[in-house]
């Protein structure tokens, strides 16, 4: 990414404010014992395109718009925007003053039916706002941004984690053990609100179709109005990599929802995301049990003070009781002690699990400190089930979509299927690796006196495929005083070509003797010769290095490459003189099925009409137009198996299928055009 212009755009210095007086005001609006974490004060600023910012002209013809907004002595900057819809063909970024953490680009398919849009805060105290359009479409309004957050706890501060109690533990540590996939459904959330912003936490949960719809249930207490759904993040998977290791990443984000049901005389909010997380999101959809007794230990999972993923442990059965704070009485269950971790702000919403991993209640809040564990508060499922008639007041209608009035449910993951279809490739035997320096301070797979820049591995894949992230297997890393190297992905013929992808990750989150796990911020399509690099930075007392292959005696077995430090791609063997072959310890994973990657424009139902449905023998689809007419019709059931496929060979207005053949259930139809994938839920009865 290149942001050439990044100096010469306008400058908007906000007022400035004093962190500690902030800290202080939302240490006093913390009442009634809830554990919401305000973090940020929202300044309502107004720009657009038309009214501030610095237009240019690209040498090829695109139009260029830039802005900076700096809010000093902020740890963070968030940006919300009242109005987004971005014109086919445009894109904007957003990054810190070093270009250290980049959101972008976005386009044309993130607009959204509320023509809203929010970034979650990016490290540093200056944003810088990228704006390209194509040529000859220079437009002004696409956009008017409202608010501006100046975070004053440094909650998105790089290396902000670990700011929570010292007796919270980590979710991947040996506490953790059991519950990897249950906290999977767990998400960070980023509420931009008025004139301040705040942190909770929520948690997917599944429902009687099981169809993924994307529910999120949290508390009451952190929306004032139902109208600030459509103003939250949804951060996912931020936690840290090992037990009490560094910080986690959180880039893996959804904006924007709307509220299903919530009341005042409940604490309990289920909100529904705008759209699916993704596949690399690794979402989990936890199961529920709405009986009035839990009768063992329960676990929460949470974002204490906005930290990175803690759990927490009583072992004793929560007892029923009163919250208060104008909540029904003995709506509540009480912690009456935890025996590891506690809660804090930015934990509130957050799901209380029963040992079968179901979540049984969603946290108030209360007393508990590491101090002094005791008295903590979670609005009983039980009582948000029901309690209350209307639709918007209760969580059934929602979650029990067939009628069945189940008492429990258990987790989905939506993806499980496409996931089984992944696999690891690697060049050489993992059981013969070795890693052998050139001497005690230079290595062929990493740091040494030739300044070697990138080290990258060769794959070839015959089949089109979808590359999903990578394990790498390291043998050194000291003294690493940068937070970050890149991992690249190229397409060429004999040597890397075209860069596809580029991502930074934290090296000091690469353990030594293990095969670390990188999940990409994308899925990448490939085919073909692909290259996976790792690209170091030199200091004099850094040294890290892959493990490798044993070397080839017979050179053609090479699939290691270099990048010199004049800027060439090399063989390992054009490198040192064809003594010998290598393979560097880069295994990236590959998945050969993945639903619905990158797909065209979703259709408006109304030129594709599905009838009857439910259905029993014979489906039939009607078209209004020509340009409607489908090229293929698929069928998947719930685990996102495909179970009919067929192809469209003619362009009438109507198609009758016979379904008789497929079993009684749920499953998702979706019809392919040339411009268009319609997609809707197909029940099919015996």
């Amino acid at each position: 990414i290149e942001f050439p212009y990044k100096t010469l755009g306008e400058m908007i210095d906000l007022p400035s404010i004093d962190n500690d007086s902030l800290r202080i005001v939302a240490a006093k609006n913390q009442k009634d014992g809830y554990k919401a974490l305000e973090f940020a004060h929202n300044f309502k600023v107004g720009i657009s395109p038309a009214s501030h910012g610095t237009w240019k002209t690209l040498p090829d013809g695109r139009y260029y718009w830039s802005l900076v907004i700096q809010s000093k002595y902020a740890f963070s900057i968030g940006l919300y925007f009242s109005y987004f819809n971005l014109p086919e063909g445009a894109k904007i970024y957003f990054y810190n003053e070093d270009a250290s953490h980049v959101l972008g680009a976005f386009s044309s398919s993130s607009n959204n039916k509320f023509n809203n849009f929010g970034t979650i805060p990016i490290s540093g105290d200056k944003i810088y706002i990228d704006y390209t359009l194509p040529q000859g479409k220079k437009f002004n309004g696409e956009w008017i941004l409202d608010m501006v957050a100046h975070d004053f706890t440094g909650a998105f501060k790089d290396g902000f984690f670990a700011k929570s109690g010292l007796c919270n533990v980590d979710i991947n540590c040996t506490a953790g053990d059991l519950w990897q996939t249950t906290k999977r459904a767990v998400t960070r959330l980023v509420i931009y609100k008025g004139t301040k912003s705040e942190l909770c936490t929520g948690a997917m949960i599944n429902n009687t179709l099981q169809d993924a719809k994307p529910y999120i249930l949290t508390a009451n207490h952190c929306y004032s109005a139902d109208s600030l759904a459509k103003t939250t993040s949804f951060i996912y998977q931020y936690e840290s990599p090992f037990c009490k290791g560094p910080d986690g990443i959180t880039d893996k984000w959804v904006f924007g929802g709307e509220m299903r049901a919530t009341t005042s005389k409940l604490d309990f909010a289920l909100l529904e995301m705008n759209q699916k997380p993704p596949f690399h999101y690794h979402a989990y959809y936890a199961g529920w049990n709405r009986n009035n007794l839990v009768a063992t230990s329960v676990v929460a999972i949470h974002h204490p003070n906005g930290d990175v993923k803690k759990i927490s442990k009583d072992d004793q059965a929560p007892m029923v009781a009163t919250f208060g704070a104008g909540y029904d009485n003995l709506s509540h269950w009480v912690i009456n002690r935890w025996e590891l971790g506690v809660t804090e702000p930015g934990s509130s919403g957050s799901p209380l699990f029963d040992t079968n991993f179901r979540i049984v209640g969603d946290l108030s809040g209360g007393t508990a400190t590491c101090s002094n564990p005791t008295k903590d508060y979670f609005a009983r499922m039980s009582s948000s089930w029901t309690n209350y008639p209307d639709n918007k007041n209760q969580l059934k209608f929602w979650l029990d979509p067939l009628g069945t009035n189940p008492y429990l449910l258990d987790g989905f993951d939506p993806y499980l299927s496409f996931r089984n279809t992944c696999d690891t490739l690697v060049n050489f035997n993992v059981d013969e690796k070795v890693f052998e320096p050139i001497d005690s301070v230079n290595a062929w797979s990493g740091h040494n006196q030739d300044s070697i820049l990138k080290f990258a591995e060769k794959f070839t894949f015959i089949d089109s495929t979808y590359l999903t992230g990578l394990f790498l297997d390291v043998a050194k890393n000291i003294n690493i005083k940068s937070s970050y190297m890149n991992i690249e992905v190229y397409k060429g013929d004999a040597l890397p070509d075209s860069l596809l992808h580029t991502q930074k990750i934290s090296m000091s989150a690469l353990r030594v003797d293990n095969v670390n796990d990188i999940v990409w911020m994308k899925i990448i399509p490939v085919i073909g010769n692909v290259f996976v690099s790792v690209s170091l930075i030199y200091d004099s007392s850094q040294r890290f290095a892959l493990y490798h292959s044993p070397k080839y005696a017979d050179i053609s077995k090479n699939t290691a490459f270099i990048y010199s430090k004049d800027s060439i791609w090399k063989t390992m063997t054009d490198y040192n003189g064809a003594a010998f072959g290598l393979s560097f310890g880069i295994k990236p994973v590959f998945c050969n099925s993945l639903p619905m990657v990158n797909t065209p424009h979703i259709s408006d139902e109304s030129f594709v009409k599905v009838f009857p449905n439910p259905v029993s023998e014979r489906l039939n689809i009607e078209f209004n137009s020509d340009n409607s007419t489908p090229e293929k019709i698929e069928i998947y059931n719930i685990a996102g198996t495909l179970v009919f496929s067929e192809s469209i060979l003619h362009n009438d207005n109507s198609i009758e299928l016979d379904v008789r053949h497929i079993p009684h259930g749920l499953y998702f139809l979706k019809v392919i055009g040339k411009k268009y994938i319609h997609t809707e839920k197909l029940i099919i009865v015996r």
